[in-house]
């Protein structure tokens, strides 16, 4: 067969515009529908699907919905393309509204899709109006796999729904198939954190050990979130004891919490060996530090906080500013104090406060009253 006889097919196309949604390149992408257009093959049910992932992939929702539009029989497939473009780029409530119409359809959804709006439940806010429609999704799938039952523990714990992610959690525990895994574990520990450790905590974490989990960094930093929102930092700190490889995230918690808890000196010396490991220490860790150096009223320590968060690039975050406003003024050092909240371009109440504090607990009233004037005026224009 001669080259004059080689002529692209619908799989030629739908391969092509492939390649084109992997690299997200939509001129070519467009160049090629054209192509398909003008070969015959714009009504191919597989070039059509591949057209619709590559603009929505490449953004341009508004072609892949006159893609969309003219397809006579669509397909579970086409409707999880059409509604996962939505998704994908944002237009959440478009997403729901498409799936809405593909049941009315009466095209039968798979776990996928369920999987793909359970994900998208939390970040829907009023729209979603709450869980329940995340449930009534869920309710509906004949058998849910573990991401959608980890979706909707999820989007429980993210709503602060603790009861029914241990219910819902219960339930899972209760069927043959899927068993949980670590990020089960980890939504419904961070799900429950606020209640009694006794009454849900403890339990949880029992149940983690007998799977074996109780080494994983992922549960352990639910679990020491859990302990320490309990006030248990014994209990915190034997879970943090028993995980080998400890990353930032886990350091952190532990520095967080002992600094809420008035264990400042313990929290500067987990900041101190958190450096020494070599873990990057990020605004939250820095600041967790320095509010332990003001309540103590170590200076000195502060000072060389300071010079970690000038390292890091963090000194300019108005967390840690707040912080080092904060540090300085309880340490009496207002020339710090002050020069630091000077150069916050927009300080948020707790740096108002803090050097509000340091002036009036270093007999400086006059600087106060003024300082306080200031607040209400700011406070005023928003």
């Amino acid at each position: 067969m001669g080259n004059q006889d080689l002529r692209p097919n619908g799989s030629t196309f739908s391969s092509s515009l492939q390649a084109c949604c992997f690299l997200e390149d939509w001129f070519m992408g467009s160049v090629i529908h054209g192509q398909a257009v003008k070969h015959g093959f714009v009504n191919d049910v597989f070039v059509q699907t591949s057209l619709l992932g590559m603009y929505s992939n490449c953004g341009d929702l508004e072609s892949a919905n006159k893609v969309f539009g003219c397809v006579v029989e669509k397909d579970v497939v086409l409707w999880n393309s059409m509604i996962f473009g939505n998704l994908k780029n944002e237009s959440l409530e478009e997403g729901f509204f498409i799936f809405g119409e593909m049941v009315r359809h009466g095209v039968v959804p798979t776990e996928f899709t369920h999987s793909m709006l359970l994900n998208v439940c939390g970040k829907l806010g009023d729209f979603c109006g709450d869980t329940k429609t995340g449930f009534n999704v869920f309710n509906k799938i004949e058998n849910p796999d573990l991401v959608s039952w980890n979706s909707m523990i999820s989007g429980y714990a993210e709503n602060g729904e603790g009861v029914d992610a241990m219910n819902l959690f219960l339930q899972l525990v209760g069927v043959f198939r899927p068993k949980p895994d670590e990020y089960t574990f980890a939504a419904v520990i961070s799900a429950t954190s606020a209640f009694s450790a006794t009454c849900y905590g403890k339990p949880l974490h029992a149940q983690v050990m007998k799977v074996g989990s109780e080494r994983s960094v992922f549960i352990g930093t639910t679990l020491l979130s859990m302990y320490l929102k309990n006030g248990d930092t014994e209990s915190a700190e034997e879970v943090f004891n028993m995980i080998e490889e400890k990353d930032a995230v886990l350091w952190t918690e532990m520095i967080v919490g002992h600094t809420r808890l008035g264990g400042g000196e313990i929290a500067i010396k987990l900041f101190c060996m958190m450096c020494h490991e070599g873990h990057n220490t990020d605004s939250f860790a820095l600041s967790g530090a320095l509010s332990a150096c003001a309540d103590l009223a170590t200076l000195k320590q502060g000072e060389m906080i300071h010079t970690q968060a000038v390292k890091r690039g963090c000194d300019a975050e108005i967390s840690v500013c707040g912080s080092l406003v904060h540090m300085y003024a309880k340490n009496g050092d207002l020339h710090a104090a002050r020069s630091i909240f000077c150069q916050v371009s927009n300080p948020d109440l707790k740096c108002w406060n803090s050097m509000l504090g340091g002036y009036s607990q270093h007999g400086m009233a006059e600087e106060a009253m003024i300082l306080f004037a200031k607040i209400l005026v700011n406070g005023s224009k928003t």
